[in-house]
């Protein structure tokens, strides 16, 4: 009897620290379990609050955007075959300036004034988890950004990149696209004539437009033919299918580029924006 109780305290001795561990360790998994689901339920509820406002920020530009796109889009196609007729000169004092210079004007920057308003409320945003639709919308925002203001893309001709002439300043050409959008109405012609348009502030917007012509030495024109090719390649991929252009239609605008050069800077460009890739 006395070796049974001999082996009966020794192992109440050798199962009390087991006892304890196995409680610690279950108390543990227990804990790690419930952090590892509050993490979780917070990640998801996290993806779903930002791929939620990523479709309202979306949603609410969407169709204002495509139809400023596809507007703009008509006036460059317009632009190739009226060109040569001077319409792009502004008038001595800018208040005989023509119809075609203001519409012209107007369409570039009620379209830019829409992009600045999406640029300003998408960088809240978390792209990391937009969905990949969302993700490329987002992308060409930057894009259109990037293609109006960056001198890379004139990278190997020779260009003063230290003055606006064929470029705009980047917090610059947002200080001018904010002055088209002042409120969350759309930009009118009217509004556009009788406001931003008679600012002085947008003066350079102007000037980058007067006199515009395919034959001058410039590099101005091939900045709005990538801005052209930007803008149909955004069509196809959210526009309606009458929006659409083919292969064909790119090479038509593609050949009004007079310096091949500019082709190859957007090309080499745009996967740095993710895009342009499959």
């Amino acid at each position: 009897m006395s070796a049974l109780l001999t082996w009966l305290e020794t192992a109440k001795t050798n199962i009390l620290p087991a006892a304890i561990v196995s409680l610690v360790v279950s108390a543990f998994v227990t804990w790690a379990a419930k952090c590892w689901e509050t993490r979780d339920t917070a990640e998801i509820a996290y993806r779903y609050e930002q791929r939620k406002k990523q479709h309202e920020v979306i949603g609410r530009h969407y169709g204002r955007l495509i139809a400023a796109a596809n507007t703009l889009g008509y006036r460059m196609w317009n632009l190739y075959t009226n060109g040569a007729c001077g319409w792009l000169t502004r008038g001595c004092d800018g208040e005989r300036d023509g119809y075609y210079f203001k519409s012209t004007a107007y369409r570039l920057m009620h379209f830019f004034a829409l992009v600045r308003s999406t640029e300003k409320e998408a960088i809240l945003l978390d792209g990391r988890i937009a969905s990949p639709k969302d993700y490329l919308f987002l992308n060409y925002i930057e894009a259109f950004h990037w293609v109006m203001t960056d001198t890379a893309l004139f990278k190997g001709l020779p260009y003063n990149h230290a003055t606006q002439g064929d470029h705009f300043f980047a917090d610059e050409f947002r200080r001018y696209c904010e002055l088209c959008n002042p409120s969350e109405e759309s930009l009118t012609f009217d509004g556009f004539s009788t406001g931003p348009y008679v600012n002085p502030e947008l003066s350079p917007v102007l000037g980058f437009l007067d006199g515009l012509a395919r034959e001058e030495p410039r590099l101005r024109w091939d900045r709005l033919i990538a801005l052209h090719l930007l803008l149909q390649a955004f069509l196809n991929d959210f526009g309606y299918r009458r929006q659409h252009a083919s292969k064909r239609r790119f090479d038509e605008i593609a050949a009004q580029v007079r310096n091949p050069k500019i082709l190859a800077n957007l090309e080499h460009w745009l996967p740095r924006h993710e895009l342009g890739r499959k």
